[in-house]
């Protein structure tokens, strides 16, 4: 039985992993264009951009798109279908609205004020696509689902490099490909997915108080959760700037590396988890998958950290390299922030999507305290180092909150013991000087960290041959 059900996860990894490779990556892949073509003070108006838009997606629209995905999977009504996406798409619609009046209060902030066009526009589309590639998720329309993931990169490639190369029109042009791609991968979402088929305008009342009542307590879940992933930009910009923001959020792209494998392999994971929970032998499935992605998480970040330094002079120009140092601390909060999702599936599968929100509210506000006293005194290094601290404190919290809802045990020696590790080289790596003596050092703590998770690694080996074997 549990054979059946890793290959499934592994499968479906896989397929994810064709497609979400380079729409994940990409904005880290682009690094280079846009730290030559943009400055420092231009990337972190972007990024406040984004990370505005990435507070309202979910807040105006209630968080619509997580029940999109939870009340597709496994339904066999038609019907019932249909008014899942019809209820999704017409709350879209209205949710934009909302925007209108709250032009006077985003209009305050100068990275909003001038494209406030776009960030409409960007709020519209990305729900759109958010929406209908999580009901191709839930049934299980993954050829599709890739595929427009595919064309989301290359036609964001191309127009970025038509808009900020040869147009040269710097952060505007980066905001016109994101809406142009935007729209052609909902084109194509609507012709190939026959999405158009299961959309009913208009709401189901009914079917809707039910899914406002799984998605509603996941919008302050989401409001923590993005505390702690984003809103130490507005506190670095409002303490020290816009160019510390745009150093910052260069360092905080090269910890994506880790979570878009993590949540390549994530997007698999809940569909599997939902499938999966409460059969008999969920917690042995539970505690496997768990050593394996912990003990593969744990490996790359240390070699990671061997390497990021030198990996920094190729990859941006000089004028931000100085954002290396904020590396470790946030490549820390990445592996911690994918373990603490990984237990956060069990508040999907068992649809008791309230519970997550108490871990998240703690790691929000240490994120928060930490932000706000130590900016002022230690700079940037402060937003990375709380960045790790919140994702730590959250998992920590998910481990004894989850086994109220499931039967899990985990031994958690491995992880204390590569936890200390990990934190010794990224502190190591930020006080040293450069020199042959600090690479040696990091390259003897990657090789403990490898020989530690030694089984692991023969697990993965083992398991991804027998099967795919047969594929």
């Amino acid at each position: 039985m549990f054979l059946s059900q890793y290959k499934k996860l592994a499968t479906n990894t896989f397929i994810f992993a064709l497609g979400n490779l380079g729409s994940k990556a990409i904005s880290f892949l682009l690094l280079p264009l846009f730290t030559h073509y943009m400055l420092p003070e231009h990337y972190g108006k972007l990024d406040v951009i984004n990370t505005t838009l990435s507070l309202f997606l979910p807040f105006l629209s209630l968080g619509i798109s997580e029940a999109v995905l939870r009340f597709s999977v496994n339904e066999s009504d038609t019907l019932k279908t249909k008014n899942v996406l019809g209820n999704a798409v017409t709350l879209t619609f209205l949710s934009t609205f909302a925007l209108l009046p709250l032009y006077f209060i985003l209009s305050k902030m100068e990275a909003i004020k001038y494209y406030y066009f776009y960030f409409s526009a960007l709020y519209l589309l990305s729900l759109l696509n958010i929406n209908l590639r999580q009901f191709l998720r839930g049934v299980e329309k993954l050829i599709v689902y890739v595929l427009s993931d595919i064309i989301s990169t290359i036609t964001y490639v191309c127009f970025n490099i038509i808009f900020l190369v040869f147009l040269k029109m710097g952060l505007e042009g980066c905001l016109i490909s994101t809406v142009l791609s935007s729209v052609v991968t909902l084109v194509y979402i609507f012709i190939a997915g026959r999405v158009y088929r299961y959309i009913r305008f208009g709401i189901d009342v009914q079917l809707l108080k039910e899914m406002l009542r799984y998605s509603l307590p996941l919008v302050p879940n989401g409001l923590m959760w993005w505390i702690m992933n984003v809103s130490d930009r507005y506190m670095l910009t409002f303490f020290l700037g816009y160019s510390a923001t745009g150093l910052y959020s260069v360092s905080a792209k090269f910890p994506t590396i880790i979570s878009l494998l993590y949540g390549i392999f994530f997007q698999a994971w809940q569909l599997s988890a939902m499938q999966e929970f409460g059969k008999e032998d969920f917690e042995i499935f539970f505690n496997r998958v768990f050593q394996i992605i912990s003990g593969g998480l744990f490996i790359i970040t240390s070699w990671f950290l061997v390497f990021i330094k030198p990996f920094m002079h190729v990859i941006v120009s000089v004028q931000y390299f100085e954002s290396w140092k904020y590396v470790p601390f946030l490549l820390l909060g990445a592996v911690f922030s994918s373990l603490a999702s990984f237990y956060g599936v069990i508040y999907t599968a068992s649809k008791k999507s309230s519970g997550a929100m108490v871990s998240t509210v703690i790691g929000a506000l240490v994120n928060f305290g930490i932000n706000l006293f130590l900016i002022p005194v230690v700079g940037i290094q402060a937003a990375s180092l709380s960045t790790f601290v919140a994702y730590l404190v959250t998992w920590l919290v998910r481990i004894k909150h989850v086994k109220k809802l499931a039967k899990i045990r985990l031994m958690l020696k491995n992880e204390v013991v590569l936890t200390i590790l990990l934190l010794f080289q990224a502190v190591l790596l930020i006080l040293s000087k450069s020199g042959f003596f600090l690479y040696i050092s990091q390259v003897f703590l990657a090789l403990i960290v490898t020989f530690f998770e030694q089984k692991i690694i023969l697990i993965i080996i083992s398991r991804v041959y027998r099967t795919f074997r047969k594929i």
